[in-house]
């Protein structure tokens, strides 16, 4: 596949993300063996690995939001089979309190679906605003 054709996988698996929280329709834009990596110092940091680590993973953090995701993606660049995608994501908190962060997600295509994730944002403002208020303390590393 080539960069445009890999963009329209991340871009489609965005989409999917701004109709709900989880659905099957999100999940299918992932390969059954995808790998999911947040950096140290978020709550939900490590590597989830297969199609039920992510659904872990969305356990831990869809709870914490009290409204839809809304993801606005702010531009994404490809090289070979990567994709990186600078994204603002904003929902609210447990207290009802605007939650507006910064991502950045490198994501691998394989097949025409995402296969790897890293995931990269601003943990201290994501601890404060999100994970604090809904009493989920940080990790301990």
């Amino acid at each position: 596949m080539g960069s445009a054709e890999n963009k329209a996988v991340v871009k489609a698996y965005f989409d999917a993300v701004n109709k709900g929280h989880l659905t099957d329709d999100l999940l299918d834009h992932l390969t059954d063996d995808v790998t999911w990596w947040i950096q140290k110092a978020s709550p939900s940091a490590g590597l989830y690995e297969g199609k039920a680590g992510v659904q872990r993973l969305f356990g831990i953090d869809i709870p914490i939001f009290t409204a839809a995701l809304e993801v606005k993606l702010l531009r994404m660049v490809c090289e070979g089979d990567t994709v990186v995608a600078e994204a603002e994501i904003r929902s609210k908190n447990k207290d009802g309190k605007e939650y507006l962060n910064q991502y950045s997600f490198w994501m691998d295509i394989r097949d025409g679906k995402i296969c790897r994730v890293r995931e990269y944002l601003d943990t201290l403002y994501a601890q404060q605003v999100l994970f604090d208020p809904a009493g989920v303390a940080p990790k301990q590393h």
